[in-house]
């Protein structure tokens, strides 16, 4: 019999097309930071605090999106913050004095990001698929992110070449707002109310899903510490490329364009990174391919220590794609199966804090360290020290798998319930 369409692949793909977009917004403010101290003489440490500011914000913002995704589901959230993050973009490209960033980027721009992050699309994805294959469609809608590193990171510099930096904003602004925003609200739905609350799943797995377990609960298991330190050394080793590696590598004489296409680069195989390490997820479990991300994040930044040239530069970006977006649907994969899909909102926010926290103490440490010493060598050692830490801690993770994480097709009655 001819099976039905199951629509949550296509909530996937609307997914990865947003975060492109809403990444690609973050990013540009990477690409832009040195033509701004430039212009205007603000200090790299100045504008790496107001990343600082807006990460800290969103990390108290999260875990408030986080809640109202479970509490009145994900739709909603997400389009409200990629409505409030192309706002921002397109304010940014008018700005003239420091607190004009702060409030932008640094404030509503948090607003946004957090809303329209991970967190609320991990609750929207957790309650669409089994966890059987719940790695390779979370790996999916989160690798936008680096489809988003891919795309508009290197128009963005080439638009900041060809035309200033403002029009890096405006360009990526007025295609979020014409073409991704009308597109986002048509097709992003809800799972179907059976679905979200366990739909036909086996006994086990549907006890699993349908469960809800409080933080004082989560927070008294070895899991929920394991995965916040490994979240913590993401988004800490994550800020340098997000936000000082242009920089970096326009210092060393290559120029906006090369950093563009090495984060470019990086982004294609953050792509295959994600894929392999959530279908290998679906299959052996979460623990192993999220400690192999970070050894393989730890590596990268070894091998940034030596660069010297183009070609090392690029050979960083292929192992640095390769660990760049897999840390975030593993973890949620370990939160939904471990405490239940009907809190993996809120549990989840509360432990992707820690990746914001982390970012902005490695993004703001990165410009300090730079407005010291004049170059980046100490934060790229700790970096790697801090990446290394995240695979111990994943490493020790101790799974729990539900009935239905046997590899298999996604279940027929999710697909019935889809055409409902």
């Amino acid at each position: 019999m001819r099976q039905r369409f199951f629509y949550g692949w296509v909530i996937v793909f609307v997914l990865m097309g947003m975060f492109a977009m809403s990444s690609g917004a973050r990013y540009t403010f990477g690409v832009t930071l040195k033509s701004l101290t430039e212009q205007f003489g603000w200090g790299r440490g100045a504008l790496s605090a107001v990343v600082s500011l807006s990460l800290l914000l969103v990390s108290a913002f999260q875990i408030v999106g986080g809640w109202l995704a479970d509490r009145f589901r994900p739709r909603l959230v997400l389009t409200v913050g990629f409505a409030v993050s192309t706002l921002v973009l397109l304010g940014m490209s008018f700005v003239t004095e420091l607190w004009q960033v702060y409030l932008l980027y640094g404030f509503l721009g948090a607003i946004g990001f957090a809303l329209a992050s991970p967190v609320a699309s991990t609750a929207m994805v957790n309650q669409w698929f089994r966890a059987r294959s719940r790695g390779t469609a979370l790996s999916l809608a989160t690798s936008g992110v680096a489809v988003g590193q891919l795309l508009v990171t290197p128009i963005a510099a080439a638009l900041l070449v060809s035309d200033g930096w403002q029009s890096s904003y405006r360009a990526i602004a007025l295609f979020m707002g014409l073409i991704a925003f009308p597109l986002v609200v048509v097709l992003l739905r809800n799972a179907p109310l059976e679905q979200a609350a366990g739909g036909d799943a086996s006994r086990a797995s549907k006890t699993a899903d349908s469960e809800k377990t409080p933080l004082s609960k989560a927070i008294r298991t070895a899991t929920f510490w394991e995965l916040l330190i490994g979240v913590f050394s993401c988004g800490f080793t994550m800020s340098f490329a997000s936000v000082h590696f242009v920089a970096f590598a326009s210092d060393m004489g290559m120029g906006e364009m090369v950093a563009g296409e090495v984060l470019g680069l990086s982004g294609a195989f953050s792509i295959i990174g994600a894929i392999i390490m959530g279908k290998w997820s679906d299959r052996i479990g979460r623990r192993i391919p999220l400690g192999v991300t970070y050894t393989l994040r730890a590596l990268s930044f070894i091998i940034l220590l030596f660069a010297n040239n183009e070609a090392t530069l690029f050979f960083f970006a292929v192992i640095l794609g390769l660990s760049w977006t897999s840390t975030t649907p593993l973890s949620a994969a370990v939160t939904a199966e471990t405490w239940g899909t009907r809190s993996s909102g809120f549990l989840f926010g509360v432990v992707f804090t820690f990746m914001t926290v982390g970012s902005s103490v490695g993004s703001y440490l990165a410009g300090l360290n730079y407005d010291l010493v004049h170059n980046y060598t100490a934060i790229i050692i700790v970096n790697s020290a801090i990446a290394g830490l995240g695979a111990l801690a994943s490493f020790a993770i101790r799974e729990r798998r539900t009935a239905d994480a046997a590899p298999a097709l996604e279940a027929q009655p999710l697909a019935a319930a889809a055409g409902r």
